[in-house]
């Protein structure tokens, strides 16, 4: 019988919900008027129950539900409502008590939710609201064993508790309720995948784009992507398509196309792999690379960012500290600038290698027992008035030269300001497109990367460049796949512009490679080389006309050099140039034995890569010089004039 009271009772709250809404009184829109929208409920509940009673009293055949009417009559007495088996709400619902009036507590929980990992849903806990009864409020989150102990009250300055067990049996009795509203929760910003389904979901702030998860919500901030309020989804790519327009070289489309790569970083890693490359971008002071970076590919915190939370002027822990704002999306970190002193100098070059390293290998990083395990979950690009770094850091970054006059600053201003969420309105719309056509999304990554890996490998010297050809067209493919999706494009535009993206791609990996080659620590050495024996060539003097000691002597085609100057010179030439290195008399032995220019000299049963000089008595000069051949030198296209 008390089923069929609970029915009648759900019955009537549901009819008079809905009168309560016909009449525009609905409790959470009109948080100041609580007392008259509580009336007002009570006042329908009081018509209902009259109905019902009147009802009864004309049909005797509906005996059954007179137990009901006894049951809401009750119930709307001024009678405290039992919770569980030994507590009850008091009648003013400030907090608990027994089943004698005996206080239990000075507060009641509301707003219970239970919060679960999405990652692993064995990790839960507890969010709710404590009211006491000043009417103060706490809002708490503490883990499932936590709560039903129920000794987290003693924490909490005001809060009271006289019945410590009948607390614990009304915290169990809450969190036994099947009916506990659940929210799931991430880790932060970005891709996540079912562990049952295996499907990827791209959750925000403002929730899962495609609306299929429910109540969910990351722990912290990150890529700022919403759907915009007022254009439609041709007009909003239309709009980011224009944003190449903004440099009037290539340089701006490489970096849209490398934006929404970093977007897609999890379904990238998911199907062939994390990318492991990032964007450098070089110009003078004042060409704009800061402004150009922030508005086409900064999305941490969009509407409200101006400048980049990260740059090399920050230690490295702190960049390591901030990778988690940046799960698929690009971390900006600025800038490399000439500094005023060699230690400002190592300082920013040093924290530049780290970045390069960590983004580059896109492996996971642990300091000590006391740190976090830190993992790049996304993409990076550096801003630079030079840069830096062996052939191993550069072959990890793809370079964009950025000239006085080439950013179109007019347009820059509208994408500042005006048009500055666009790259966030149509990323939504992209992931959304990407999540419910993942498979084939998935499967096209795969297919375009392996088939670029294959074809363009022998075209290049190094494999990272292969790589990164094989990903940046793997993106441009879905990109044009999502035009093709919503007639922006059809097939011909579609493969025109694939063809011109690829064309312009691969010339800039081609000249990076050269620049790569001549920033090479060889190339370097022998540059440096060049310069010491063309430039000062009075450094230069013939060994048998000579009379003083030198540190340079030539005799019949053979160039003599004293070790310890050479390599004084080469650190000279490269601290003038900007190019450091950190060159030793080992370093310079070895580049001369690769390059074929050292000579042997056989002493006794030994062979020696170190001789006197020629009339070292002569020259009263006993030191041990290099002996280098002048015709091979010839060759590499150093000239050494002999005549002297």
């Amino acid at each position: 019988m008390q089923d069929v009271a609970m029915r009648v009772l759900e019955e009537i709250s549901q009819k008079g919900e809905k009168d309560f809404d016909q009449i525009g009184l609905e409790l959470k829109n009109v948080p100041v008027n609580r007392k008259a929208a509580s009336n007002a409920m009570e006042s329908l509940f009081q018509e209902e129950l009259a109905a019902e009673k009147e009802f009864a009293n004309q049909h005797p055949l509906m005996e059954e539900y007179s137990p009901a009417i006894l049951l809401l009559e009750e119930m709307s007495a001024d009678k405290p409502i039992q919770i569980t088996e030994h507590t009850y709400l008091k009648k003013d619902g400030s907090g608990l008590m027994d089943k004698d009036g005996n206080e239990v507590s000075n507060f009641v929980v509301e707003d219970f939710r239970l919060l679960v990992d999405f990652d692993d849903s064995r990790v839960q806990e507890y969010i709710f609201d404590v009211r006491l009864r000043s009417g103060r409020k706490y809002s708490l989150q503490m883990s499932v064993e936590e709560f039903r102990r129920g000794d987290w009250c003693e924490k909490l300055h005001g809060l009271s508790c006289k019945q410590r067990r009948l607390l614990g049996e009304y915290c169990r009795k809450l969190s036994s309720d099947s009916g506990v509203k659940k929210l799931y929760q991430t880790k932060g910003v970005g891709w996540v995948q079912d562990p049952k389904s295996n499907k990827f979901f791209f959750v925000t702030e403002s929730g899962e784009v495609t609306g299929e998860v429910f109540s969910i919500s990351p722990k912290i901030a990150g890529a700022e992507l919403i759907p915009s309020p007022d254009l439609n989804e041709i007009d909003i790519a239309k709009n980011f398509l224009e944003m190449r327009n903004l440099t009037r070289s290539p340089v701006a489309l490489i970096m849209m196309v490398y934006t929404v790569m970093a977007v897609m970083y999890s379904l990238f890693k998911y199907a062939v792999g994390a990318p492991k490359f990032l964007l450098a971008l070089v110009g003078e002071a004042s060409t704009g690379k800061t402004s150009l970076a922030m508005a086409i590919v900064n999305l941490y915190c969009r509407s409200r960012s101006t400048e980049p939370l990260n740059s090399l002027r920050s230690t490295i822990t702190s960049i390591e500290q901030n990778l988690a704002y940046f799960k698929d999306s690009v971390m900006v970190v600025d800038d490399l600038y000439p500094a005023e002193s060699n230690m400002q100098k190592n300082k920013l070059e040093t924290t530049l290698e780290s970045v390069i390293r960590m983004f580059g290998d896109a492996s996971a990083k642990k300091r000590s027992r006391a740190f976090e395990n830190y993992e790049t979950q996304g993409l990076a690009l550096l801003t630079g008035e030079y840069f830096a770094g062996g052939t191993s850091s550069l072959s990890r970054c793809m370079q964009l030269n950025l000239k006085k006059g080439d950013v179109n600053f007019e347009l820059l201003s509208v994408y500042q300001n005006e048009r500055k969420m666009v790259p966030s309105y149509f990323l939504w719309n992209f992931v959304k497109f990407c999540t419910v056509n993942q498979s084939k999304i998935i499967a096209k990554i795969r297919n375009t990367v392996e088939r670029i890996r294959r074809e363009k490998s022998p075209e290049f010297s190094k494999e990272r460049t292969a790589n990164i050809e094989a990903y940046m067209a793997a993106t441009m493919d879905v990109m044009l796949e999502y035009f093709c999706s919503i007639a922006l494009y059809d097939s011909m535009e579609s493969q025109n512009m694939n063809e011109m993206f690829l064309h312009i791609l691969e010339n800039i990996l081609h000249e990076n490679e050269r620049m790569m080659e001549e920033s090479s620590p060889k190339a370097r050495m022998l540059m440096f080389l060049k310069s010491i024996l063309e430039e000062d060539s009075g450094k230069l003097v013939n060994v048998q006309a000579c009379n003083y000691r030198s540190d340079y002597y030539i005799w019949n085609e053979y160039l003599f050099v004293y070790p310890v100057a050479l390599v004084a010179d080469m650190k000279n030439q490269s601290k003038s140039t900007g190019f450091y290195l950190d060159v030793n008399e080992s370093i310079i032995k070895n580049l001369l034995k690769d390059e074929g220019l050292l000579c042997k000299t056989k002493e006794g049963e030994t062979n020696r890569f170190s001789t006197k000089v020629p009339f070292a008595k002569k020259l009263n000069d006993n030191r041990r010089f290099y002996k280098i051949n002048i015709e091979r030198l010839r060759e590499l296209g150093i000239c050494v004039n002999c005549s002297m």
